[in-house]
């Protein structure tokens, strides 16, 4: 019975997001086709296309790294830090 719910929810969830991104990529394609006519809409389309499927792959040390983010100290932000700890703490997760 879990894994039929389960096996429901993959499913459900593997159709919003081709819609989402289908969606995405018609936008982007009228966007083109508005901007730069046929070669436009293809371009778009097809570059729309190539960064929507391989985002998700994008480690996120990558993207940290290209914002030079940085663990915050607790002299930088301590009430933030405690807030953390609080909500970790009623979570029962670990709090680094």
């Amino acid at each position: 019975m879990v894994s039929e719910r389960l096996a429901k929810r993959k499913l459900n969830n593997l159709i919003h997001s081709v819609l989402l991104m289908g969606g995405m990529i018609l936008l982007l394609s009228l966007l083109g086709w508005i901007i730069g006519g046929i070669l436009g809409f293809m371009f778009l389309a097809i570059l729309g296309g190539i960064f929507l499927f391989v985002s998700p792959h994008v480690p996120p040390r990558l993207i940290l790294r290209m914002y030079h983010a940085r663990p915050l100290t607790t002299y930088e932000t301590p009430q933030l830090l405690r807030d953390i700890d609080v909500l970790s703490n009623r979570a029962n997760l670990p709090c680094n």
